[in-house]
Parts: structure tokens; C-alpha cells; sequence
């Protein structure tokens, strides 16, 4: 776990910043934790057997004890549950809208499901790799990953 405030002098205008940014949304949302999932077998990430392997491990994260995380996103995870792997297939497959420049641009604006498609898409994009053999989710400790908690939270 890296923190800037290793980096900046002490008492500058940046580290003034960074306090106040730390302290408004917290040090997990400011440095959160980066888990990445690969493929053992060179095969795609965007399988079923994979979503329900790598879903198993984000659980056991989700369930911790001693601080569960706040949060965890990606295409794997949402709003504290996994996602299912057959919606986002099929929220993938769509091509009413896409993703350019990391904007949705649908051919007949938004509604509830090309707002769905938007975000399956946009997370594809963003937490898989271009060769579909890896993935990262991003999940957002409840205590400072620099702090003694947070090292001991990250080692189990």
C-alpha cells in the first residue's frame, strides 16, 4: 500500500490537500486495494466458471469479520452482491450503445436498459484486459490501508 503522504514534504500546500481529501472521503477510498484475477489456463476471464471462482474469493472478502470493506466494484461485483454472469453477457452482446472515449453514446438515448448496457460495457472496458485473460476489481477498506489494521486486514 502505497501513500502519497510518504513522498510530500510535510506541511506543503499538496499535503495541506491531500489531508483534507483524506479526510473528507478516507484513505481506503483515496488509496483503495487492486485485487487482480487472471486466467490459470490462458483462457478468457468471461466465463461462468471463472465469474464463479473469482466471485467465491470476493465473497470470503465481503464476509470478513474484522472489517469488511466498504465497497468492491467492477464487472464482477456491485452493490455488495456479485453480479450475475448471464445479465452481463447479455448486457454485453447489446449494440444499441457504446463506449467511446469512456463516454455511452446510444443510438436512441437513454432509457433504464441502455443505461445497463452502458455500465456493463464501460466496466468491461475499464476492469478487463484487451485480451480477456485478466480482470481487477477495486475494493475500498473500512480502515486506512497504511495502518497496522490494514496491513493485518489485507493479510488475511
Amino acid at each position: 500500500t502505497f501513500s502519497f503522504m510518504n513522498v510530500i514534504p510535510r506541511g506543503s500546500e499538496s499535503a495541506l490537500a491531500l489531508e483534507t481529501l483524506e479526510s473528507g472521503w478516507g484513505e481506503g477510498h483515496m488509496f483503495p486495494y487492486r485485487i487482480l484475477f487472471r486466467s490459470t489456463d490462458n483462457s478468457s476471464v468471461l466465463t461462468r466458471s471463472f465469474f464463479s471462482s473469482a466471485q467465491s474469493v470476493l465473497q470470503s472478502v465481503q464476509d470478513m469479520q474484522l472489517h469488511p470493506p466498504e465497497s468492491i466494484s467492477g464487472l464482477l461485483w456491485h452493490d455488495r452482491k456479485p453480479t450475475s454472469f448471464t445479465l452481463v453477457m447479455q448486457l454485453l452482446k447489446r449494440n444499441e450503445c457504446g463506449i467511446h472515449e469512456n463516454k455511452c453514446r446510444c443510438k436512441s438515448g437513454l432509457s433504464s436498459l441502455s443505461e445497463s448496457v452502458c455500465v456493463v460495457q464501460l466496466a468491461n472496458q475499464l476492469f478487463v484486459s484487451p485480451d480477456q485473460r485478466a480482470m481487477f476489481v477495486t475494493v475500498v477498506p473500512s480502515v486506512p490501508p497504511g495502518s497496522q489494521q490494514g496491513l493485518e486486514w489485507l493479510q488475511r
